[in-house]
């Protein structure tokens, strides 16, 4: 059964290189190695779905830039709604509010690694717009 919905919003990190984001009651699909895994937390079959897993669509997978364009587009929408819970104590967005914003986990490191991107590129803009008013 590809599609099970789960009590809460909660991510199922398996052994089998699989990441899956659940959203409170929401079907969400499951691939057929981690059927087991999903049902192991409580996951539920969403009645009426197929037993037959080949009429599921591919996952879609990301480049890397496009991966990067969704999480500095997540880090601009951050900064504009300014929320508390959106930032970490030292000011860098939180890595565990970013899944509804990209659709995908943003591990802490890679996280980190946009971040000082997205500044480097933030100062870039201001320094030529700098430039372009003093010229």
């Amino acid at each position: 059964m590809p599609l099970f919905t789960f009590h809460r919003n909660y991510i199922l990190r398996t052994t089998k290189m699989h990441t899956i984001g659940f959203v409170k009651d929401k079907p969400t699909f499951v691939p057929p190695e981690c059927v087991e895994d999903a049902v192991s937390i409580g996951a539920r079959p969403v009645e009426g779905t197929a037993d037959n897993v080949e009429d599921t669509p591919e996952p879609v997978v990301m480049s890397a830039d496009e991966r990067k364009a969704k999480v500095f587009a997540a880090f601009e929408i951050m900064k504009t709604r300014n929320e508390r819970l959106d930032f970490t104590g030292t000011g860098i967005p939180n890595a565990k509010r970013m899944f509804p914003l990209t659709g995908f986990e943003v591990t802490s490191n890679e996280r980190d690694t946009y971040w000082e991107a997205f500044r480097a590129q933030e100062r870039e803009a201001q320094e030529q717009a700098k430039l372009d008013r003093a010229g």
